[in-house]
């Protein structure tokens, strides 16, 4: 997918079959993409995102980019998989974190207890 500069942007997703230039308001920024699977330009609203063609006939999956900078692909149910894998990984890696500090805190805490709390003596 190319992304190219412009200024005008679509009040509604036009994949219904309406007109590009029906659609413009004239001074709103976008960005405008070409679909890389029906060469028809995409036009949406500056900086959000798109992950399939909005052409009802074509609906090609298109590069995302995951806030952790992985490239996601394919359709939506396989891109919010994929999200999920994402963020299963990185729960599971607080989690052994938090796990590790919590180990370290009773380690010192069991090393710092005075003498006569000890009962197992």
């Amino acid at each position: 997918m190319s992304k190219k500069g412009a200024s005008p942007r679509p009040s509604a997703p036009y994949s219904q079959g309406g007109s590009q230039v029906k659609n413009l308001i004239v001074g709103m920024p976008v960005d405008i993409y070409s679909c890389d699977g029906c060469g028809r330009a995409i036009v949406v609203e500056k900086d959000s995102e798109i992950a399939v063609c909005p052409y009802t006939d074509c609906s090609t999956d298109l590069y995302e980019y995951s806030h952790s900078g992985e490239v996601i692909t394919g359709k939506a149910s396989e891109i919010f998989k994929q999200q999920q894998a994402i963020i299963d990984t990185q729960e599971n890696r607080i989690q052994s974190k938090q796990e590790r500090i919590n180990g370290l805190v009773m380690h010192q805490f069991e090393e710092q207890k005075p003498p006569y709390m000890d009962l197992d003596d």
